[in-house]
């Protein structure tokens, strides 16, 4: 779990410069099939996977209902179940990390986590994301 270089960057001027650190109006989670890094790289592509989309994280609800106050190793959980569309590519995609952005479609890339055991996705297959599954903390 890692937060991106412009959420560690926005945190510090917030804690440090006293700037104002405005939360994203939505979160929305990706898949990865390798490690996103700071650019939210390795998202699945829809070459791999024609009806992918991020799923949005909050559902309707706010911030604090879709996402747990940070436990006491400081990672905050989803609260929210996402189901992603079912698979409709060619062959599988094995999904080894998730990523957390402000928008749908490009955006901003916020933070990633590892998934405890990577899933191949195939076809007719959806991958969910139970609630309490996807991690994510600052470090």
């Amino acid at each position: 779990m890692s937060a991106s270089r412009h959420t560690v960057e926005n945190i510090i001027n917030a804690l440090i410069r006293g700037q104002v650190f405005i939360a994203p109006a939505g979160l929305y989670v990706s898949l990865h099939t390798g490690v996103p890094g700071e650019q939210g790289g390795n998202e699945v592509t829809l070459t791999e996977w024609p009806s992918y989309a991020r799923q949005d994280s909050l559902q309707g609800d706010t911030l604090g209902n879709a996402w747990k106050a940070a436990d006491g190793e400081g990672i905050s959980w989803n609260e929210k179940q996402m189901i992603f569309p079912v698979f409709n590519g060619p062959t599988g995609v094995v999904v080894t990390h998730f990523g957390i952005w402000n928008a749908a479609s490009n955006g901003i890339f916020l933070a990633s986590g590892q998934l405890t055991t990577p899933r191949e996705v195939g076809p007719s297959q959806v991958f969910v994301a139970d609630t309490n599954k996807l991690g994510v903390k600052v470090s």
